[in-house]
């Protein structure tokens, strides 16, 4: 009978935490407010040698509280979410629209890690501000 109870509460929590994440996955997907997708130039280094690396930034926009959130692989400088935010910030106060309503998703990928300059960032700042 115990092993019955076990049972039975570990198949209902399975359940009700499985139904939540799988809900929110697809409800994310459709609501996208806007999408955009291209590459950089970032400079990556190996060994004192340093090379051109082009790297692919992919930013959504979906109703949220003005968070940026980020997701870089490999892992990168750690003033990057720093400077996205100030690049949402920026873009929201040219353009007067009003990020604070919405979140932004940054996805980064580069084949190597890499070291932004500012050719990259002003990108990254046009990526946010072509949302509008």
């Amino acid at each position: 009978m115990v092993e019955v109870r076990l049972f039975s509460l570990i198949l209902t929590f399975l359940i009700f935490t499985a139904l939540p994440s799988s809900f929110l996955l697809q409800s994310l997907s459709e609501c996208v407010v806007r999408e955009v997708s291209m590459y950089l130039l970032a400079v990556g280094g190996s060994e004192g040698s340093y090379h051109g690396v082009a790297t692919q930034l992919k930013a959504s926009l979906i109703p949220g509280d003005g968070s940026v959130y980020l997701s870089i692989d490999p892992l990168s400088e750690l003033d990057t979410q720093s400077s996205l935010k100030i690049a949402s910030l920026i873009a929201g106060f040219i353009s007067g629209f009003d990020f604070t309503n919405y979140s932004v998703l940054v996805r980064i990928h580069s084949g190597t890690p890499t070291s932004w300059g500012s050719f990259g960032w002003g990108s990254a700042h046009d990526r946010v501000t072509g949302f509008i």
